[in-house]
């Protein structure tokens, strides 16, 4: 667990390496869909709150 939002852990490598993993399983699967979209949800729950932070970053790196 480190400090920090969790959506700041998405870096440009790793989406870039989710790209490429998703455009090798949709050669695998052709027709199966037509658009593609990466969202990122990150999620803080500190031990004195109440309920969760929920932070939900639409179509990440687009």
């Amino acid at each position: 667990v480190g400090a920090g939002m969790p959506a700041a852990a998405v870096t440009p490598r790793k989406l870039g390496r989710l790209r490429l993993l998703a455009s090798a399983w949709l050669a695998e699967h052709p027709g199966v869909y037509h658009t593609v979209r990466f969202d990122v949800v990150g999620v803080l729950w500190p031990p004195s709150a109440i309920a969760p932070t929920i932070d939900h970053r639409r179509a990440v790196g687009q």
